[in-house]
């Protein structure tokens, strides 16, 4: 299935909307440990379970845009939104 230009760049766009989410989503735990002075083995399962909510976010958003196929420019767009 080819996906038109339009759709790419929409894709794209809500690739940074993700990312910026995403980002922000670990800020928010990066804050937490700096208030509540986390050990080592928090930080260590915070992480982790930031990973896994990234995967799963970025799957349901490959799936959404184009029918769980892994682009480059979804990552790209993700990358870029977290920066």
């Amino acid at each position: 299935m080819g996906l038109t230009l339009e759709e790419q760049g929409q894709g794209f766009l809500m690739a940074l909307a993700v990312g910026f989410a995403l980002g922000a989503f670990y800020d928010v735990f990066r804050i937490f440990r700096v208030f509540a002075r986390s050990e080592k083995r928090q930080v260590i399962w915070q992480d982790i379970f930031v990973c896994f909510v990234a995967a799963v976010v970025s799957f349901l958003v490959a799936l959404a845009v184009n029918w769980g196929e892994v682009r480059f420019y979804l990552l790209a767009g993700e990358a870029i939104g977290m920066c």
